[in-house]
Formats: structure tokens, C-alpha cells, sequence
């Protein structure tokens, strides 16, 4: 059931896609370079949240929730590395020494 939900919601939205994107120009294929990053982020945070979930033994919900909350932290961190360190030092840049972000190269 979680699956086909997922499925449609990922159908819907590139339709959305397709049809307010088309006045302006705007396609699938030109948001994929922007979300792709995230989205692979997001799906190696999920499966090390789900995997840790698994080992976990049984307890408190209140602390098996703070343990994987934390754990998806740092999956979604160590992923945004590994995929994305540019953005993640121009994002430190920007935050810690008040530096303009890079142009973007075209």
C-alpha cells in the first residue's frame, strides 16, 4: 500500500511538472539536475534510518525516536557530503564567514 502511494504521488508530481511547467518552458528534464542531489540525499538517509530501525531493541518510542532522528541526521550530513560538498561549503561560507555564494557555472 505505502508503495503504490509513493508511486502516485511521484507520478502526480511530474505531471504537475509537465503541466505548469510548459507555459513558462519549464520540463522535467530541467529540474532534474536541481533535485536530483537532494533526492538521492534523502533516500540514503532513509534506507540508514530504516536499518537502524531494524537493529534497534525494543524500547521507550519517545527514545527510539531521538535515536533515529539523530541517525538520520547524520546520514542526510555524510550524504550531503558526498553528493554535494560544494553547495555544503558554500553554504558554510555563506553562514559562518558572511562570504557571497559562488556563481553558479553555466
Amino acid at each position: 500500500l505505502e508503495f503504490r502511494r509513493v508511486l502516485f504521488r511521484s507520478v502526480f508530481t511530474l505531471i504537475t511538472i509537465r503541466i505548469a511547467g510548459r507555459p513558462v518552458g519549464l520540463g522535467v528534464r530541467d529540474l532534474v539536475p536541481s533535485v536530483a542531489p537532494p533526492m538521492m540525499c534523502a533516500t540514503m538517509m532513509a534506507l540508514g534510518v530504516r536499518a537502524v530501525d531494524l537493529v534497534l531493541p525494543p524500547m521507550a518510542p519517545q527514545l527510539r525516536l531521538a535515536l533515529l532522528v539523530g541517525t538520520g541526521t547524520i546520514f542526510f550530513g555524510a550524504a550531503l557530503m558526498l553528493i554535494a560538498r560544494d553547495s555544503v561549503k558554500d553554504l558554510i561560507a555563506l553562514v559562518v564567514r558572511r562570504r557571497p555564494p559562488a556563481p553558479a557555472a553555466v
